[in-house]
């Protein structure tokens, strides 16, 4: 079926998340 793009869709989410992530992590060190 279409497995490289769900395979790429879900990648982009982890990227996404673990960015964010990261994001929040600099505001709250920044912040304490």
């Amino acid at each position: 079926m279409q497995s490289s793009y769900l395979r790429e869709y879900l990648l982009t989410i982890v990227c996404y998340s673990a960015f964010m992530a990261q994001q929040e992590m600099h505001l709250i060190n920044r912040y304490t």
